[in-house]
């Protein structure tokens, strides 16, 4: 079992146990506003049994039953525990027999049946019933272990194969112990504490696994033991992309890991209110894509995700969707402008290469930068890579947007990259030698998403010396501009704001130019320029 240490208790505390006496009342908050009703139902009285009553537990199953375990004494030696349930619209009663005082557990399963664990004559006892309005069944009926107080109580949980999981101490301050059915007869005594184990629960998963929680009296640890083997259960890993705007329609990839996909048979789902999943396409057993839409007025903020088939459900993507406000465009204009561009090629061999894999990688761009106006220092990149990491062989393409600032003596590229390898790259390139205006120094960040077809999550740190070819000017060259205002809401916070942009959008419109239909976008709120799209150089990525 793993175990986890959660928190450490405060030296002498003291939690006392409490018994109860008297009549045992029932009600519920079933009304159309969620208020409890008028009026409780009286389920037995005290003095029914002369000594009270104590040690109660209660459940409510799938159709709405409620199910009562409660400790009584019908004279000062004679105790005995009883079951009741409302299953034909009236309390019917069941007693089950000699049991200790607070020493009874109850736990009903999916299909509502009632599981018990009591102490009885110094052994622990596990019986169970065949539903509402039922006895317990003999065949069902077991003597778990001999403890040597008439005190020891277990605690007990039900998984959703009906299988009881039960946990107990012999002794007061004694190990913990741990049993269960699910092969069909209780397996052997596991132990999973030292001596001294003190409060202690059980909690069953929806693959059936075991979680225990307890302290002890020893060092007053708050201690947390699973058998749950999380690498082979089915999960969901990704979803791409991971955000959208509300009255989008669009295409969510999903990625599972141990799933088993079936066309016609899996469902994406999107927790929350307002996505409509349109369909659901496999394309093998680990990824699917679901088509959604998304209504205008979808409340803002993070969804779970998950792709159902038939009973496999997987653990979901928590956060896997970010719904975003959407901005519209208020007006617009276009302008032409007469710039000086530059041009630049630039090469960096044998880059040292760290971080989740080592190697290394030879990298190299063409930029193109604005030398004038109020675009000065910023422009776009693209090239080529390759490398080796851990021995193996990679190579793609990069591209980005392109940044001098003379004053900070930096050179920004943010970017994508693609091929063998995809992610997100950012890359500082500065002067060596302050002042000298020669941009020499290379470093890098590549944040890995995908390596072939598979989806995963890797950083490179990249470091070496680049070098750069003379510059080409192309003076005067046409470019056009347009300018859009865009208003809306924006999340911040958590909170959905009001929210305005200006966003620049530029071209290169001469035709005699090299780079004519090149296209930028600057977003007026931080200044950076980023690719849209482009017919000749293909360069595509989203502004930051």
């Amino acid at each position: 079992m793993v175990e986890i240490s959660l928190l450490r208790g405060k030296e002498g505390s003291k939690f006392p146990s409490y018994g109860i006496a008297g009549q045992l009342g029932h009600n519920s908050n079933d009304r159309p506003d969620g208020s409890f009703l008028p009026e409780a139902e009286i389920v037995a009285r005290g003095y029914s049994v002369a000594y009270g009553f104590g040690s109660l537990d209660f459940d409510v199953d799938d159709d709405g039953i409620s199910h009562v375990s409660v400790w009584g004494r019908t004279a000062f030696y004679n105790e005995t525990f009883y079951y009741v349930d409302n299953s034909s619209g009236a309390w019917n009663w069941t007693s089950y027999g000699a049991g200790y005082p607070d020493t009874k557990k109850m736990a009903v399963d999916d299909d509502g049946n009632n599981h018990f664990c009591w102490n009885a004559g110094r052994t622990l006892y596990y019986g169970r019933d065949e539903g509402p309005g039922t006895t317990m069944n003999p065949e069902y009926t077991a003597a778990i272990a001999s403890v040597a107080s008439r005190w020891a109580v277990a605690s007990m949980a039900v998984d959703p194969e009906g299988f009881a999981h039960i946990i107990w101490t012999s002794t007061s301050g004694g190990e913990l112990l741990y049993t269960s059915n699910s092969s069909g007869e209780f397996s052997p005594v596991q132990t999973l504490s030292p001596p001294h184990a003190g409060a202690y629960s059980i909690s069953t998963d929806a693959w059936g696994s075991s979680h225990v929680c307890f302290t002890t009296s020893a060092d007053l640890d708050v201690t947390y033991i699973t058998d749950a083997d999380y690498s082979i259960r089915p999960r969901i890993t990704t979803a791409s992309p991971s955000s959208a705007y509300r009255g989008e329609t669009l295409d969510v990839e999903i990625v599972g890991a141990n799933t088993s996909f079936e066309n016609g048979v899996s469902q994406a789902a999107f927790s929350g209110e307002g996505i409509t999943v349109n369909s659901t396409t496999v394309l093998d057993s680990t990824r699917a894509t679901a088509n959604i839409t998304i209504d205008p007025d979808a409340p803002p903020g993070h969804r779970n995700v998950n792709v159902i088939t038939g009973d496999e459900r997987p653990a979901r993507l928590g956060r896997g969707l970010t719904l975003y406000p959407a901005m519209v465009e208020v007006n617009s204009s276009v302008t032409s402008l007469a710039e000086v561009l530059f041009q630049q090629d630039a090469l960096a061999e044998n880059v040292n290469v760290t971080g989740d894999l080592g190697g290394t990688m030879s990298l190299g761009f063409n930029a193109l930068r604005i030398g004038s106006g109020s675009f000065d220092g910023r422009g776009f990149f693209k090239g080529q890579w390759d490398a080796t990491l851990e021995t193996a062989p990679y190579a793609g393409d990069w591209k980005g947007t392109f940044h001098l600032n003379e004053a900070k003596g930096t050179i920004t590229l943010r970017g994508t990259f693609s091929g063998h390898l995809g992610g997100i790259a950012e890359a500082v390139i500065s002067e060596s030698t302050p002042g000298s205006g020669s941009y020499d120094s290379y470093q890098a960040t590549w944040k890995i998403n995908r390596v072939g077809n598979n989806s995963t999550y890797a950083v490179l740190q990249q470091e070496g010396a680049i070098g750069w070819s003379t510059p080409t000017s192309h003076p005067a060259t046409g470019i056009r501009v347009l300018q859009g205002f865009f208003s809306g809401e924006g999340a911040a916070g958590g909170e959905i704001l009001p929210m305005s942009a200006v966003l620049t959008h530029l071209e290169v419109s001469e035709e005699a130019s090299p780079y004519v239909k090149a296209k930028l976008i600057c977003p007026l709120f931080d200044g950076l320029i980023c690719p849209l799209s482009d017919e000749n150089i293909q360069l595509s990525g989203a502004c930051r």
